[in-house]
């Protein structure tokens, strides 16, 4: 008996040894899952406390421990928010995201720290580092000639033929102009007055190209405000044999604009965007003749009564006016 009885002592002491952590729920009253016990059940290992079997009550006993060893992490269910498990943790992923160029993201981050990228990205919003910085813009390079006739912009906008309304005013998403082709508005601007002028053309060949410059030039000449630099893209009209020999017939510099930079001739594409607003898609015409008819008078209006923020609200006629010396 004495024997059976160290036995059965023995293996209690055992079975308390390698307790299960759904015993160790059970005895605490506890009904969560067993995975959120494993700190519990590493502070019991580290105390080397055994769970004792003949306590009726066990969780008196557990209530000895030292709370002070749980403090390391909050008990928390598995079914919590991503945003509220990365706030009990907190890893430190705003450190790694600054001390690593910021062109790796949060699931480049996920595979070199182990952790959700979800997670991970939770994480930087919070700390106001998800997103990489944008370079800083360059400083505009504003400039404006003294005189008329010392710089013209070109341009060309190409803008759609069609017979009937189309399904941007109707709202169907039926095609009804099919094949009707395209049209494309040459654009001259002067630099000092901003004075323009339109030509709908057949095409932006060199062709269309040299024919509309040479109007430019001509009615700049009986102005008595020759032209004596003429800046426009790299297109393939502007870089043709053709338009560089008129442009050598009238001595007159040709300046190209940057590759893929717009921005250089932003007088020719701030009139093109006033001339869609204002003129192509301001009313509602019945075809595209419709509308080739009303550019006359829209760009009459536009010289000689429009009022132009770049000028001090006046209308480009006045700074033409008074160069050319029409009135005193």
């Amino acid at each position: 008996m004495r024997g059976a009885m160290d036995w059965t002592q023995g293996a209690g002491v055992r079975r308390a040894d390698r307790v299960s952590q759904r015993e160790i729920a059970r005895r605490m009253g506890l009904n969560r899952r067993a995975s959120m016990l494993d700190p519990l059940v590493g502070v019991i290992e580290r105390v080397h406390t055994p769970l004792p079997t003949h306590d009726p009550r066990p969780g008196r006993h557990l209530r000895q421990i030292h709370l002070q060893h749980l403090t390391w992490r909050i008990p928390r269910p598995l079914r919590c928010s991503l945003g509220r498990r990365a706030k009990l943790t907190q890893p430190p992923f705003h450190h790694v995201r600054r001390a690593l160029i910021a062109m790796r993201g949060p699931r480049s981050l996920s595979a070199a720290l182990g952790r959700p990228a979800s997670t991970i990205w939770r994480v930087l919003v919070r700390h106001g580092c998800s997103r990489q910085q944008r370079q800083p813009k360059p400083a505009a390079n504003r400039y404006e000639y003294a005189a008329p006739g010392e710089l013209v912009h070109l341009d060309i906008k190409k803008l759609g033929r069609f017979w009937h309304v189309g399904k941007r005013v109707l709202g169907d998403g039926i095609r009804r102009s099919s094949g009707a082709g395209w049209q494309y508005a040459h654009v001259a601007v002067d630099d000092h007055s901003r004075l323009a002028q339109v030509e709908l053309r057949a095409s932006e060949q060199a062709v269309d190209c040299v024919a509309f410059t040479n109007t430019v030039i001509t009615a700049y000449a009986e102005r008595g405000t020759p032209i004596q630099q003429i800046m426009t893209d790299n297109g393939s009209g502007y870089r043709s044999r053709d338009f560089a020999q008129l442009l050598n017939q009238h001595d007159i510099r040709h300046i190209r604009t940057r590759p893929y930079t717009p921005s250089t001739n932003g007088k020719a594409e701030a009139f093109i965007r006033i001339l869609q607003r204002e003129w192509a898609y301001a009313y509602i015409y019945p075809t595209s003749t419709h509308r080739a008819k009303a550019l006359p008078d829209w760009l009459r209006w536009y010289n000689t009564h429009r009022p132009h923020g770049g000028i001090g609200s006046h209308p480009p006629i006045n700074r033409i006016s008074h160069t050319a010396r029409s009135y005193t």
